[in-house]
C-alpha cells in the first residue's frame, strides 16, 4: 500500500505555492505547519473545508483541488464560499479577493468567481450608502463596482440571458446614483458597461449601443474598455450598422495598439479580436475567418504563458460557427465539426449560455 496516497494533491500544492512558505499558508487557513507539510508530501489530505480555503489562497480551481484530494468538487466550492464570508475585513482584503475572483474566472471556474464576487458585492455595496464626503466614499465605491463588474462577467459566461439583467442591473443602477454623487468616472463607466453588456446579451442592441458608448468614453483601464467595446462592435454588427461597426472597431484597435498588456491580460485582446471577427462575418466581410484565426493563435500563446481562460475557445467556436454558417452554408461537415468542438468545451467547463447557442445553431442548420 502506498505511503503517499495523495501525492497528486501534494504536487498540486507545490506547484501553486510559488514563493510563499508553508508556514504562511498554514497560518492563513488555520492549521499547523506539520499538518500542511503532510498535505504537501501526500501522506494525508486536507478536509473539504480546508480545500475550500486553499482554493482561495492559492488561486486554484476548487474542483481541480478536490479531484487531486479525492473529494467532491461542489462540496469544496461551497466551503470556499463560507470561508470568504469570514475573511474580508478591510479594503486591502477586498482587493485581494477581487484578484482571486479574476484568477478563478480565467482559470475556468466562473462559478467560484461568481461566488467570490457576489459575497464581495453583498459586503461592499452597503458601505457606499453612508452619507460621508465623496472622497472618503470613493475607494469603497471603486471596489464595489469592480466586484459587480467581475460578477457580471461570470454571470454572462455561466447563466442564461435573463439572469444577467435580473442579477446585475438593479445593483448597477444603485451604484450609478452613488457614482454621480461622488463624480467618479470609473464606477459610472463600469455600470454603463454592465448594463450595456446585459442589453447586448438579451439582443436589445439599440439600447446596448447607448450604454456601451458611454462606458467606452468613461473607462480608462484597457481591459475594461475592451470588454465594453467588444459588445459595442457586436451590437453594431447585429444592427447591420457598418459605419458604427467600423468606428467601434477602430477604437478597439487603438486600445490594443496603445495598451500595455501583461501576458495574462492578453486574453482580453483575444476576446476583442473574436468579437471583431464575428462582427465582420455578420456584415459579410471576407476577412472574418482570418481575424478569428489570428485570435486563436494569440490565445495559444496566452495558454503557453500559463493562462487557461477556457471560455475563449468556446466563444471562438461559437463565432466561427456563425461565420461559417453565413459564408459557407453548404459545408455541413465543417459546421458539424466546429459545432461539436464548441459543445464539448462548453459542457466541460459549464458554459451553459454559449453551449445553448452553439446547439441551437447546429439544430437550425443541420435539421
Amino acid at each position: 500500500m502506498s505511503t503517499r496516497p495523495y501525492s497528486a494533491m501534494g504536487q498540486l500544492l507545490l506547484e501553486s505555492m510559488g514563493q510563499r512558505g508553508q508556514e504562511e499558508i498554514a497560518s492563513r487557513i488555520g492549521v499547523s505547519q506539520g499538518a500542511f507539510s503532510r498535505w504537501v508530501t501526500g501522506t494525508s489530505r486536507p478536509s473539504a473545508r480546508h480545500l475550500g480555503q486553499l482554493a482561495i489562497e492559492l488561486n486554484r480551481d476548487a474542483h481541480e483541488l478536490a479531484a487531486a484530494a479525492r473529494h467532491d468538487g461542489d462540496t469544496v466550492a461551497r466551503f470556499a464560499g463560507r470561508y470568504l464570508r469570514s475573511r474580508y475585513r478591510d479594503l486591502d482584503e477586498a482587493e485581494r479577493f477581487l484578484a482571486w475572483c479574476y484568477q478563478a474566472r480565467i482559470n475556468g471556474d466562473p462559478n467560484l468567481a461568481l461566488e467570490i464576487a457576489a459575497h464581495l458585492t453583498e459586503w461592499l455595496v452597503p458601505l457606499t450608502q453612508w452619507d460621508g464626503p465623496p472622497r472618503a466614499m470613493e475607494p469603497m465605491l471603486l471596489l464595489a463596482s469592480r466586484a459587480l463588474y467581475e460578477s457580471a462577467i461570470a454571470i454572462e459566461e455561466t447563466t442564461s440571458r435573463s439572469n444577467i439583467t435580473d442579477r446585475a442591473t438593479p445593483i448597477s443602477r444603485q451604484l450609478h446614483e452613488i457614482a454621480k454623487y461622488c463624480r467618479c468616472s470609473e464606477p459610472s463607466g463600469l455600470v454603463y458597461s454592465i448594463v450595456g453588456n446585459a442589453h447586448y446579451t438579451q439582443e436589445l442592441h439599440s439600447k446596448a449601443v447607448h450604454e456601451l458608448e458611454m462606458a467606452v468614453d468613461m473607462l480608462k483601464r484597457p481591459d475594461q474598455r475592451l470588454w465594453a467595446v467588444r459588445a459595442l462592435i457586436l451590437s453594431r454588427a447585429y444592427l447591420r450598422d457598418r459605419t458604427g461597426f467600423h468606428k467601434a472597431e477602430r477604437i478597439a484597435l487603438r486600445i490594443i495598439e496603445s495598451g500595455r498588456f501583461t501576458e495574462a491580460a492578453l486574453e482580453h485582446v483575444v476576446h476583442t479580436m473574436e468579437g471583431i471577427g464575428r462582427g465582420q462575418g455578420l456584415l459579410g466581410m471576407p476577412q472574418a475567418l482570418d481575424t478569428l484565426e489570428a485570435a486563436t493563435k494569440l490565445y495559444d500563446s496566452v495558454v503557453a504563458a500559463g493562462v487557461r481562460a477556457p471560455i475563449r475557445p468556446v466563444q471562438m467556436a461559437r463565432s466561427r460557427l456563425e461565420v461559417i454558417r453565413l459564408q459557407h452554408p453548404r459545408d455541413v461537415g465543417l459546421i458539424e465539426q466546429v459545432g461539436q468542438e464548441g459543445l464539448k468545451a462548453a459542457r466541460q467547463f459549464g458554459y451553459v449560455r454559449h453551449g445553448g447557442i452553439i446547439e441551437q445553431i447546429l439544430q437550425e442548420r443541420l435539421n
